[in-house]
């Protein structure tokens, strides 16, 4: 593909975003499938058609690992903006609760399906369970952003797709591990599973407080949204570098950012924060461009088993 047709091409794909968030809008159809589609259309579907591919799909993937962690970072401290810290904390209880039941169920129903019925040993029919049973904050967090659902639903499925985030990690690598010959037993299970959460959520508070800090300070100057993009950037691969979540971090840091007041009276901190309203305004735009390009992204590289 020439540079003339690339550029062509992310023109076309942003105004698909754009006519798929009007529709989501006004149907609440998601605009998830119409940017999959779009991108099902441009990769494999006219590579079938024409016999040669426009884009050739191996060059692609070797940025899903970028691309998929960019619209992570992206996508959850737009969502964390939106989030109250009193109904966050009156919920979580229930929504760890009821994201553990779901997902237990979830992985017991399909590794029984597919050992029973498809014969798999049970460890890999346990592996593709937990591949499956997750609910990603980057499919989740989009979804809720135009629906009518209250915002204590709200709230309890952003907490549920953050915490299956974690869960499916940690779970298919101790199953990796026990198919590779490793033992796994319950206590490492359950630091492997605490830890990220206290990790992260301690880094992504302290971050946050330090950034409050930080925008008082840089009141009035330019690059404000830039220099905390800049920050999202460094606190998610720290984080990640301590082996902590990363996700759980960028969420926990764009929640003290909304909701500073609540946090300064918690710590009894005398200083009245601010946040610029241009950071919101410039990262709903930023997110929108970069989800657009993310879901388009994921139906190009898809791959049909002809």
């Amino acid at each position: 593909m020439d540079l003339t047709t690339a550029f062509v091409g992310m023109g076309v794909i942003v105004f698909i975003g754009f006519v798929g968030d009007y529709i989501f809008e006004k149907t609440k159809i998601p605009d998830v499938l119409l940017l999959i589609g779009a991108g099902l259309l441009i990769g494999p579907l006219l590579t079938h058609l024409l016999g040669r591919p426009l884009i050739y799909a191996s060059s692609l993937q070797i940025f899903a690992p970028f691309l998929g962690a960019l619209a992570l970072i992206i996508i959850l401290f737009d969502g964390a903006l939106d989030l109250s810290y009193e109904k966050m904390m009156a919920y979580l209880g229930p929504a760890v609760l009821h994201t553990i039941v779901i997902f237990a169920a979830n992985v017991a129903l399909v590794a029984l399906l597919f050992h029973y019925l498809a014969g798999f040993p049970v460890l890999v029919a346990a592996l593709l369970g937990i591949v499956v049973s997750g609910t990603s904050s980057a499919i989740v967090i989009p979804l809720l952003a135009g629906s009518s659902a209250t915002e204590d639903t709200k709230t309890v499925l952003v907490l549920e797709s953050v915490i299956t985030d974690v869960l499916c990690i940690v779970c298919a690598l101790t199953l990796v591990s026990m198919l590779e010959g490793g033992v796994a037993d319950a206590s490492s299970v359950i630091n492997d599973l605490l830890m990220p959460f206290a990790v992260a959520g301690m880094l992504g508070g302290i971050a946050g407080m330090v950034w409050l800090y930080f925008l008082k300070w840089m009141q009035g100057r330019q690059y404000i949204f830039m220099i905390t993009l800049a920050a999202l950037f460094a606190l998610y691969g720290a984080v990640e570098y301590v082996k902590a979540s990363g996700a759980i971090a960028v969420l926990v840091f764009g929640l003290v950012l909304s909701n500073r007041d609540e946090f300064g009276r918690i710590f009894r901190l005398k200083t009245a924060f601010v946040l610029d309203r241009n950071i919101q305004a410039f990262h709903s735009e930023v997110a929108f461009v970069v989800r657009t390009f993310f879901f388009v992204y994921t139906g190009m590289i898809f791959t049909f088993m002809l």
